[in-house]
């Protein structure tokens, strides 16, 4: 059936209480989640590269030919690096003994272009014994990742950090926003219902794996970086990619109300900033709409896309357009494309 039908008839059993639901109707419940699902991926399976960029829904990274970036975030011994969640006291990982887990695999981030494939695997993201039961994201580095959500209003390379003829960009739609909604209420339903409910707890942990996910948003650079987060779960502490203990906020002193004429300033991180941004993320579209800064900024767990994304693309700012990228064997686009995009479905394949 249509995506907008599976997903209302899922929606209209989150009221008054999806829990409840789940608990005394599962079968049906059941039936319902996945008939969502599957309608969701042959949607996702039909997108296009225009049909995403004029609906504010795509998302770009530009990179300068690095195929292979792994980093070891692990700190010295006598340096502290991050914060218990974002407001917490200060942790030394390298010594504490409560972050051992973390000894062989937790510091390490794999930002290379290779690594979108890597996150695009949701075998990936099953828990790992060698991790202690951890998401295997850790053993490879593949944390979330900081990207800009496009405004279909202005040209793409006047939204890039890197606008240098023969800059590679990468490119990879969202979801509609009342997706990643439904997906967000299924989550943590599964978690509240762990211990009753362990089949559906199974289940949305295969569409997390599965499903690439918004987690902040905001109309400027926000100031993001590596945090210690205590673990819900056990005792312990897993590396987060999110906002640290000073955020950006909108300096309303100096900004002009004009394309790029947006100013920030650093502020101590409060509960507020971070739900605004979370916030953000569930109505992402309307970052776009204020064009006072010259690119926003969205915090992105990549996972698999039923289609043929993400594709990667090379700028050629003499003649304002994207051309294939043919190196190792990374999924390009089929031909060159102008820049902002014409109104029409561009077909994507492998490289």
């Amino acid at each position: 059936m249509p995506l907008p039908t599976s997903r209302a008839n899922l929606q209209d059993r989150f009221r008054p209480s999806f829990e409840a639901f789940v608990r005394k109707e599962w079968p049906l419940a059941k039936q319902l989640i996945e008939t969502w699902w599957k309608d969701y991926k042959d949607w996702e399976r039909d997108d296009t590269f225009s049909a995403a960029f004029y609906d504010s829904r795509m998302t770009s990274r530009s990179w300068f030919g690095k195929l292979n970036t792994i980093e070891d975030l692990r700190p010295d011994a006598d340096r502290t690096v991050s914060k218990k969640g974002v407001r917490g006291d200060k942790k030394n990982w390298k010594t504490d003994p409560v972050v051992t887990d973390f000894d062989r695999y937790g510091y390490l981030r794999n930002a290379g272009m290779a690594s979108l494939a890597q996150r695009t695997n949701p075998a990936n993201f099953y828990p790992a014994p060698s991790l202690n039961e951890m998401s295997g994201k850790y053993k490879l580095g593949l944390h979330d990742m900081s990207v800009t959500l496009l405004n279909p209003n202005k040209a793409i390379r006047d939204q890039a950090h890197s606008k240098d003829n023969g800059t590679i960009f990468s490119f990879m739609p969202l979801s509609d926003p009342l997706d990643q909604a439904v997906f967000q209420t299924l989550n943590r339903t599964a978690k509240s219902l762990l211990r009753e409910r362990p089949e559906l707890y199974e289940l949305v942990r295969a569409y997390r794996n599965s499903m690439t996910r918004i987690k902040l948003a905001c109309e400027h650079d926000m100031g993001t970086g590596f945090t210690a987060v205590e673990r819900a779960d056990r005792p312990g502490y897993k590396l987060s990619y999110t906002i640290g203990n000073v955020a950006k906020v909108i300096d309303d002193e100096k900004t002009v109300i004009r394309p790029g004429g947006g100013a920030v300033k650093q502020v101590p991180i409060t509960p507020e900033i971070l739900k605004a941004r979370q916030d953000s993320a569930l109505d992402f579209r309307a970052i776009v709409t204020r064009q006072v800064f010259d690119h926003t900024e969205i915090i992105v767990a990549f996972r698999q896309h039923a289609g043929k994304f993400p594709v990667f693309a090379q700028l050629n700012s003499v003649d304002k357009c994207f051309e294939p990228y043919r190196q190792h064997g990374l999924p390009t686009i089929d031909a060159s494309i102008s820049d902002p995009p014409p109104l029409l479905v561009l077909r994507q394949r492998g490289g």
